[in-house]
């Protein structure tokens, strides 16, 4: 009997220390993320690093110091933080670091580098908005930078009007949603005399 209750006092401290650095992670996580919320990023930054240890939530735990970095407009350590992410069985984790990767790389004018994340983004949630828009942004600022590319290399042109890559895109959009043509005050008076 006596060894029963020597085995349970050794096992116990072994199977609490083990079970409460994952519930220590969890609490620490959760008080983060609540830092975060409510824009308190010094002491959300704090509470991530608390739990940094625990093997289980390391990715969410980068993930999250990634994101405090790049809110905190620390965009190197943002970066370096999320190099060491590696994407694992947590999906809407996986689809929020590339999404949020990909911005930061637009930020810092790797447009091809964004645009290979959105990528990974969709190929996780095809139906995502956010990332397809993003994805239209993104190659809007491709053209535009291989445009300005092409006008330094060949040297300025002079033009009455030009007209950028995204301004035909808009004026095109605006044709095909027409749905009526506008008609002038000339055009109803003489149809109203056609009438008589």
């Amino acid at each position: 009997m006596a060894k029963r209750y020597l085995k349970l006092l050794i096992l116990i401290p072994f199977a609490v220390t083990t079970g409460c650095r994952e519930i220590s992670a969890v609490y620490h996580i959760t008080l983060g993320n609540f830092y975060f919320f409510n824009n308190r990023l010094q002491e959300a930054d704090y509470q991530y690093q608390q739990s940094r240890d625990c093997e289980k939530y390391r990715d969410i735990v980068i993930y999250n110091l990634g994101t405090v970095y790049f809110h905190l407009g620390e965009l190197q350590a943002a970066m370096k933080m999320w190099s060491q992410f590696t994407p694992g069985e947590r999906k809407k984790l996986n689809y929020r670091f590339y999404y949020n990767r990909a911005l930061l790389k637009c930020e810092t004018g790797d447009y091809r580098g964004a645009f290979s994340d959105l990528k990974e983004a969709l190929n996780i949630d095809p139906k995502s908005r956010e990332a397809k828009n993003n994805m239209e942004v993104v190659l809007d600022r491709m053209l535009s930078v291989s445009d300005e590319n092409q006008t330094k290399e060949t040297g300025p042109v002079a033009k009455e009007k030009e007209i950028s890559a995204a301004s035909q895109r808009i004026f095109d959009y605006v044709k095909r949603s027409e749905v009526f043509e506008w008609e002038t005050q000339d055009s109803r008076d003489s149809s109203n005399l056609r009438d008589w």
